[in-house]
């Protein structure tokens, strides 16, 4: 049986969160989708071709994240 391996976005996307403290949570806050369905796409278990978890959509939210928490910090 064949392992199917996440996507390759989700690496550095999954890096970045880290690097800057954003959780699966905080992720799916900010999409206004389920954590759970946030963890199968990064994993690779569903593959969004629109909506709120398109790798543009989770790169953009995570963006936005970053710059929320500047702000706060600021």
């Amino acid at each position: 049986m064949t392992e199917k391996l996440p996507p390759k976005w989700t690496g550095p996307l999954v890096g970045k969160m880290h690097n800057n403290g954003i959780d699966l949570t905080d992720l799916a806050d900010e999409l206004r989708v389920n954590k759970s369905y946030v963890g199968m796409v990064l994993n690779g278990e569903r593959s969004p071709k629109s909506g709120a978890c398109t790798p543009d959509s989770m790169k953009a939210a995570v963006d936005r994240l970053i710059e929320k928490r500047k702000e706060v910090g600021a």
